[in-house]
Formats: C-alpha cells, structure tokens, sequence
C-alpha cells in the first residue's frame, strides 16, 4: 500500500520551484491496467458554453463518471478521476496525476466550441513519434464508438504547439509524453452546434443524463477493446477509500523568468488528494517551502 507524506512538490518549467520534499512512496506495483479518466475544465473554469446555456465543465464530467462506473465493471482495471466534484487543476497537474498514479492511459474529456456549423467529434492524439501509434490507436476506437452513437466522425488529429513544432499543442498531452504516459483528449461534439448541443443537454440547459452515459460507456468500451479487458461475473471486491496518491499544483503552472517567479504567491499552491476509490480531493497544504531559483 502506498503511504501518503504530508509534503508536496509542484514543478514549473523553465525555474525549478521547490515546495517541498516528497509525493508518495510506492510500495507494492500492481499488474492492472491503470486508466486515468480526466474531466475537462471544472470549478471557476467552465469551458466552453451550449446554446442551451449548459456547461462543458458539467457535461464533462458526467461522461467521465459514466465512464469510470463501466470501467468498474471490468477485471484487471484500477480507474482514477482527476477530479471528483466540479474543481480546477491545471493541465500540468492532470497529467502528474496520471504520473503518480503510472498510469497505463490519460483519457481527457472534453466537448467543443466553434462556428454554428462545426459538429462531431474529434480525437488528439501525441504527434510525438512514440505515442503518436498508441494514442492515435485509441483516439480511433473512441471515435468508431462515438460515430455509433449518431456523433459525426471528425477523425483522429494532431495539433502543433505555437511555440515548439515538434510539441504537442496541448499541454495536458505534452506534459503527459514527458512523463511517459500516453494521453489522448477527445472532442465528443460541439456546443456551439444546435444539434450538437441537443444531444447532450435540454432546451432549458439541463445535462441530458441518458445521451452523456452512453458517450462514457462509449469511451469506456474502447479501453476495453484496446486492453483487451473481461467483465466480472460476480460483484466488484469492496475497495477501501484510503489515499494512494498526492499531486501538488500552483496557479499559473509555468515561470518563464525571473521577474515572473518574483510575484509567485504562496498561497496558490495546493494538492490533489487521490484516492484508492478513484476520486480525489482538493486540498491546501498546511506547509508551503521557500522558492528556489535555481
């Protein structure tokens, strides 16, 4: 069983800054598949808006816990959420959680937002050379799933950082590869499509439950056909909520000069609790270290 140390250590690139000495101490290796189910946005970050006035954050979610319950169902699995009520972490702490936990697979939530016209669903995959098989593999199962449901196909894609040609776009799949784990973040439709946006919600902007948990079992039933995983024939064992993973965090993630790190707060760090169940916790550290710059 791993312990949990009541120190946390958050990393930015560029300036190294030190919070403190260590995150877990893993114990016993598992030979179970590990997936990490991320819920898009969440707390005082919404993502995109429906035109039925429904949040992505919400919808998200949903399909992220409709997920999890399927992949329970499973042998030979352990499904972890990024997080377990409708809070905010970084990109760069979504994907450290997936590190920690060594993930086998980050699978990120999302829905889209774009002209009136645009509709379906869209897969990014890594475009860099050792994941881009994987997570293309992956993204493609999803889609197949998604495009049964009545979701048009908008096909696995890579997206090219601004900054770094042979990066990933996306933070969540960069800092993933750089941890070693493979990350794929799904598109499943666009609110900004009337359509679209009917699917998944109400006219009055309420969650259309129904159509939310068949893209989660959708996205679930790809995991299982790419690990090749058995469902249980009886009840799943109880599991016992204790903690098995802490993730640190600060808001922004990156400091990118020195006059930058001068204004670092003390008070935006905080940490991810994750549990043995799958869920997580927001927590603020009691002890916060000094700042190294070097």
């Amino acid at each position: 069983m791993n312990r949990l140390y009541k120190w946390i250590t958050a990393l930015a690139v560029a300036l190294s800054i030190l919070i403190a000495p260590a995150l877990t101490e893993v114990e016993a290796a598992t030979d179970d598949v590990i997936i990490v189910i991320d819920p898009g946005h969440g707390g005082q970050d919404p993502g995109s808006i429906a035109t039925t006035g429904a949040y992505e954050k919400d919808c998200n979610y949903a399909i992220a816990q409709a997920m999890m319950d399927e992949l329970n169902q499973y042998e030979g699995v352990q499904v972890y959420m990024t997080r377990s009520k409708d809070e905010w972490l970084t990109n760069t702490g979504r994907a450290m959680v997936a590190a920690t936990l060594n993930a086998d697979f980050l699978i990120s939530i999302h829905n889209n937002s774009g002209s009136s016209t645009s509709t379906g669903a869209i897969a990014y995959c890594s475009l860099n050379e050792y994941y881009n098989e994987p997570t293309r593999e992956m993204g493609a199962l999803i889609l197949n799933n998604l495009e049964e449901l009545g979701l048009a196909n908008g096909r696995v894609q890579t997206r090219v950082s601004t900054t770094y040609t042979y990066e990933d776009y996306y933070t969540l799949i960069a800092e993933s590869v750089r941890a070693g784990v493979p990350a794929v973040l799904i598109e499943h439709c666009f609110l900004s499509n009337e359509n679209d946006a009917a699917f998944v919600s109400n006219s009055d902007g309420s969650l259309n439950m129904d159509n939310l948990k068949k893209m989660g079992v959708a996205d679930a039933n790809a995991v299982v056909r790419y690990f090749g995983l058995t469902k249980r024939t009886g009840e799943a064992p109880s599991v016992a909520k204790t903690p098995v993973a802490l993730v640190g965090g600060v808001d922004p993630t990156f400091y990118s000069t020195a006059e930058e790190l001068q204004d670092f707060d003390k008070e935006s760090v905080f940490a991810y609790i994750i549990y043995s169940d799958g869920s997580a916790k927001y927590v603020k550290p009691d002890t916060v270290g000094d700042v190294d710059e070097s």
